[in-house]
């Protein structure tokens, strides 16, 4: 049976059926060097470059190219799969060997890549395979750390003496579907635009970001953007310096005890949200710093303790957007409140 790639192990002069029928009395052809006269068929374990190949009556034809998708082609005694090619294609990490390597086109042998973040999809880039940043799923709860002043980027961020320097590099901490509990602490002032995109959280997963203190005035940034997140997320003790608060298409998120601080009375809002459902709390939009306080177009949204004057309108509803106010609103120099083309204000 050698021919098929399976040997059978001396065990004396007669081969009995228990013998016959054991695992021990039978190995699977393996080396260095493919057998010199292979016939076709025949299984053969390449133990330099730990994987398997079949002879196909021609060549010896590498097993690890997988199946389904666009098919495989030979290239040597390499198969990789046309679908691949194509920039960008994500494939899971479970396709790669449990010793982190991989077979990507035009690579002579299996090459290590660096452990990437936990739960991220491989990203396949022509002959740069790198893992995709931020990862698709948490795997556990994470608490990460940011100081502008002592922190630093190769850093873990996973402690206050060890945090992260820039908004820019927690973010890609951030799985996109977060089913634990994740928390971003902002530990300085940040140079830095805080923008919050594509995030879900599922199944008790929640996001927190925030700054260290919960007493104004609060840690800076430059200003707050809130995209396309859904589930149970929080902004929350920061004060913006350079532009306003947006949150666009989101479902849940909450703000709390954020304050506008920027002086830009002509232009604009200190909170503009469009297209989303949530709830403000205990916000500030200044005094006499934005042209319109609260700002919802197409929104349902629930005011809470909120605060400052607006140059305008203290709550402007526009577009069939809904705020619903509950305790003190923040005041308008023209009215306190506005609507336009169905907005409602209650």
């Amino acid at each position: 049976m050698a021919d098929s790639g399976i040997r059978h192990i001396d065990v004396g002069a007669e081969l009995t059926r228990t013998e016959w029928e054991s695992q021990e009395s039978h190995e699977l052809l393996h080396g260095t060097e493919f057998p010199a006269s292979p016939v076709e068929r025949q299984l053969f374990y390449r133990d330099n470059e730990h994987k398997w190949y079949i002879y196909d009556g021609t060549d010896w034809v590498w097993l690890g190219g997988g199946g389904g998708g666009g098919g495989m082609e030979v290239h040597g005694n390499e198969y990789h799969d046309p679908d691949f090619e194509q920039e960008g294609v994500a494939i899971p990490k479970s396709l790669l060997t449990t010793r982190g390597d991989i077979i990507y086109r035009g690579a002579s042998a299996a090459e290590r890549l660096a452990k990437g973040i936990p739960g991220a999809p491989l990203v396949m880039n022509a002959n740069d395979p790198q893992w995709n940043s931020p990862s698709l799923v948490s795997l556990e709860a994470k608490t990460y750390y940011i100081d502008a002043e002592n922190g630093d980027d190769g850093n873990s961020g996973e402690a206050s003496d060890d945090a992260f320097k820039t908004w820019a590099k927690a973010e890609t901490m951030i799985p996109i579907f977060i089913l634990h509990a994740y928390e971003i602490l902002i530990l300085t002032d940040l140079s830095e635009d805080i923008v919050l995109e594509g995030r879900t959280t599922i199944s008790g997963g929640s996001l927190m970001v925030h700054g260290d203190d919960e007493t104004a005035p609060y840690n800076a940034v430059n200003k707050i953007d809130v995209l396309s997140c859904f589930g149970t997320i929080a902004v929350q003790y920061l004060r913006t310096t350079v532009d306003r608060t947006f949150v666009g298409y989101s479902m849940l998120p909450r703000l709390e005890g954020i304050r506008f601080i920027h002086n830009d009375v002509e232009t604009a809002r200190a909170f503009d949200l469009e297209a989303c459902v949530m709830g403000l709390r205990d916000c500030d939009v200044g005094t006499d710093k934005a042209i319109d306080g609260i700002f919802a177009t197409n929104c349902h949204i629930v005011s809470h303790d909120n605060s400052g004057n607006a140059t305008r309108y203290g709550l402007y509803s526009n577009n069939g957007a809904v705020i619903a106010k509950r305790n003190g609103q923040p005041t308008g120099t023209t009215a306190n409140e506005n609507t336009a083309y169905g907005g409602e204000i209650r």
